[in-house]
């Protein structure tokens, strides 16, 4: 029934983009689209090229997913069409600060986003119970662009390099060194 409702939504104007959030719970404890293979799938079988994958990186986190493993899946099949910025303790969608407990994690997904050549549209999905929201926001947005300066500063070629050695050890020494 899911394939078959999406199907007919985006066909009604396939003009208009349709993008599945996947999420593993809440409110409820199980969700029928709950990983990124799931939306994947279910996308597949709409069979509509208008019709694609909302990535959030806080429930790849919680999905026990890799937040770069899951973009570089919906960029191979041409499914990435809106990303999702936040954070949490991979336990629940707390939709905090982003890059307040994941940072590696989504410098990484930052890189990979900008690697793929990502231009579609970013948002943040930030909950901020006892913050100020609109400080929340621009913390969020700071640390995006902080992040964007980082790799910057290592830059892709150097990047490129690490990944191919596949060296743990001289990748953490050089992200060390970039807040030298």
């Amino acid at each position: 029934m899911l394939v078959d409702s999406v199907r007919e939504i985006a066909s009604h104007d396939q003009n208009v983009r349709i993008s599945l959030e996947y999420k593993l719970k809440e409110p409820r404890t199980h969700i029928l689209v709950g990983t990124v293979s799931k939306a994947l799938l279910v996308v597949s079988e709409v069979g509509l090229k208008n019709v694609g994958v909302t990535f959030d990186i806080g429930h790849a986190f919680y999905s026990y997913e890799s937040p770069t493993e899951s973009i570089c899946l919906l960029h191979r099949y041409s499914k990435l069409f809106h990303v999702h910025f936040n954070d949490n303790y991979r336990d629940w969608d707390h939709d905090m600060i982003v890059g307040s407990v994941n940072l590696w994690d989504t410098l990484e997904t930052i890189y990979w986003l900008r690697r793929i050549g990502y231009s579609g549209w970013f948002s943040l999905d930030v909950y901020p119970y006892r913050e100020d929201v609109r400080k929340a926001c621009e913390r969020s947005i700071e640390n995006i662009e902080l992040m964007n300066k980082l790799i910057d500063k290592l830059g892709f070629d150097r990047i490129d390099e690490f990944i191919k050695s596949e060296d743990a050890t001289e990748i953490v020494t050089a992200l060390r060194k970039i807040f030298e």
